[in-house]
């Protein structure tokens, strides 16, 4: 994965960030945080309302679940494995649980900018029914629910 530095660097290079106070590393760094702290998720914490762009938000919100593993459990201990900035501007990392190494269970949370900062607007998994897109599957009226 590239250093701060060299994401900073490429992010200006491109023009990707220039409205964004931070970089998609910290976001990352704020939502991993939560899962760290549990205290909060008792108290009916969603990390859609902070973490989402608005509209996945209010699709996530339906069914009051994690978005990255997809579950009820309130998520688990994640990892950053790859992260890479695309043409079009959304920056993709790919996670996993590290708490849970049997399990080969990755995704790949799809970053865009929004306003001075960065929001989840999808996260993928592949999946044998071919639905890779969590997006897609709650805009179709899909549950998105693996476990």
């Amino acid at each position: 994965m590239k250093t701060a530095f060299g994401l900073t660097l490429t992010l200006l290079l491109t023009g990707v960030a220039a409205s964004a106070d931070e970089m998609p590393n910290q976001v990352m760094d704020r939502l991993f945080a939560t899962y760290q702290d549990r205290a909060h998720w008792t108290k009916g914490f969603r990390p859609c309302d902070v973490f989402c762009e608005p509209a996945f938000a209010r699709l996530i919100k339906k069914l009051d679940y994690d978005p990255l593993c997809q579950c009820r459990s309130g998520g688990g201990d994640y990892v950053i494995l790859a992260g890479k900035l695309h043409g079009d501007g959304r920056f993709e990392y790919t996670v996993r649980d590290r708490n849970n190494p049997r399990r080969l269970r990755q995704w790949i949370v799809i970053l865009r900018p929004t306003g001075t900062t960065w929001k989840i607007a999808d996260v993928w998994e592949r999946r044998l029914d071919g639905q890779n897109s969590l997006r897609e599957r709650l805009a179709r009226g899909g549950t998105g629910m693996l476990l």
